[in-house]
């Protein structure tokens, strides 16, 4: 019953005060009430505009905040894209300087064997025998290439000796008997002998038909193909038992 009587009090409090708020307004001034009137709505104004501004700075800072996140993605993809070709340019290249490659190895490869092909080839084809007295041992030399060596060079030499001596070439006469300077190709050229020997004497012989003694016949070629390379063929044949059949040494016996 208390709690009521305080209840019906507080609102015949609000009540008087509610009609002497009305009577003041009542007794003010028209200017006054304008100016009560314009307060009012200018303070209303400013809430208004304050929370627009709120709000306008929140959608700002949103705003600002995607574009933010949008950059960063765009960079990464920028860089990636980036990464990604340099990537390929880098594969790329590697393909082509790889590429280039292969067809520069192809081509050499193919210059190198039309050279191999077509080169000269200079080489002893026959041993000559000498058929007098004042014949020399000698060999027979032939361009077996398809192109002319040039500048030949060539130089033949004997060595009798004991058959169980081992067999080193030595050229006493340094001096080269020069063949023809250049030979054509399916072209023969003899050579003789240095003057180390010319032929062998008739116990030579007969120790050579024994089989105590053996007669070396061996000697280089030196020339230029058609295509600027130098060249060299070294070449040796013996005689174990007659002057009549001649065999190869097992060295001494290689060209370039």
């Amino acid at each position: 019953m208390a709690t009521t009587l305080r209840l019906g009090q507080s609102a015949v409090c609000r009540t008087n005060m509610a009609m002497r708020v009305l009577q003041r307004w009542n007794q003010t001034s028209l200017p006054n009430k304008l100016l009560v009137i314009t307060g009012t709505l200018t303070a209303f104004g400013t809430l208004f505009y304050a929370c627009a501004a709120i709000l306008q700075f929140y959608v700002l800072k949103q705003s600002s905040e995607q574009t933010a996140r949008q950059m960063d993605r765009f960079v990464v993809e920028a860089d990636r894209i980036s990464n990604s070709m340099q990537d390929a340019v880098a594969r790329g290249k590697i393909a082509i300087e790889a590429s280039a490659a292969q067809s520069k190895a192809a081509l050499d490869s193919s210059i190198e064997l039309a050279r191999s092909e077509q080169r000269a080839w200079v080489g002893v084809t026959e041993v000559i025998s000498p058929k007098g007295s004042t014949d020399r041992f000698g060999v027979w030399i032939t361009n077996s290439g398809r192109t002319p060596a040039r500048n030949v060079i060539a130089k033949a030499t004997t060595q009798y000796q004991s058959k169980e001596a081992r067999f080193v070439p030595a050229y006493i006469d340094i001096s080269a008997h020069r063949s023809v300077s250049v030979i054509h190709p399916g072209m023969r050229v003899r050579v003789s002998t240095l003057a180390t020997r010319g032929h062998l004497s008739a116990q030579e012989i007969d120790e050579l038909n024994r089989g105590t003694h053996v007669l070396y016949i061996y000697g280089v070629i030196t020339y230029v193909d058609a295509f600027g390379r130098s060249h060299w063929s070294k070449f040796c044949t013996v005689a174990t038992g007659n002057l009549a059949e001649f065999q190869a040494c097992d060295s001494y016996n290689d060209a370039s």
